[in-house]
């Protein structure tokens, strides 16, 4: 999706520049300047984005982590009182 945006923005400059020049100059060039600085930042937006995407979903696996370990911390630790699991065995017959 990102490299879509990356393409769209790419294209849209292009197609202001190009508009420009074939209107024989007749456009303000400051106007160019300033659709060329908002496409500058939209981009950086973009990269943006996925910058903070990544980095939302490691912050969210770490407290998944840190919230699944959390009843090994509050059980002690003693090896007198073992967690008492049923033993499964399968009866060949």
């Amino acid at each position: 999706m990102r490299n879509l945006a990356n393409f769209a923005l790419g294209f849209s400059v292009l197609f202001m520049i190009g508009k420009h020049l074939w209107s024989g100059g007749n456009t303000d060039p400051s106007s160019i300047m300033k659709s060329i600085g908002k496409a500058l930042i939209a981009g950086i937006g973009i990269q943006a984005s996925f910058f903070l995407i990544k980095l939302l979903l490691d912050i969210s696996t770490i407290a998944i982590y840190s919230i699944g370990a959390m009843p090994l911390r509050v059980l002690p630790d003693d090896r007198e009182h073992p967690i008492i699991q049923p033993i499964i065995t399968m009866n060949n017959t």
